[in-house]
């Protein structure tokens, strides 16, 4: 297990470098939240997508950039959480690594979700 989160983590270093291009994909004005992709970092592994998350939470002062995974086979469609990192505003590190137990399984989609909008945006690029 180790193994396999060292070689994770020097691939998100690796796919970070050329992490440019965000595109929101939903935002939650009144409760200062913003959604985004990073579209340079959309690629197929496997039988799943896979992409760069950003999701900036204003009023908590942090920002969350996660690698995320997209069953956009699957009826309804589902992601999962595969690395996650957490900064505060001025971009310093505050936690990272990868999920485990249940927040490392896929979830389903729930129609009309800002989570929906975002597995439809990366499963239609």
């Amino acid at each position: 297990m180790k193994k396999i989160a060292v070689v994770l983590c020097f691939s998100l270093a690796a796919v970070s470098v050329s992490a440019e291009n965000w595109v929101q994909t939903s935002a939650i004005p009144e409760k200062k939240y913003y959604a985004y992709v990073d579209t340079d970092s959309i690629s197929t592994q496997g039988n799943y997508k896979q992409a760069f998350a950003k999701y900036i939470i204003i009023e908590q002062d942090t920002f969350i950039i996660s690698l995320i995974s997209y069953d956009c086979k699957s009826n309804p469609k589902r992601n999962k959480t595969t690395y996650i990192a957490r900064y505060n505003l001025k971009g310093d590190t505050v936690a990272s690594g990868v999920p485990t137990g249940t927040a490392a399984e896929f979830k389903i989609a729930i129609p009309g979700s800002y989570g929906k909008k975002e597995i439809d945006f990366v499963c239609g690029f």
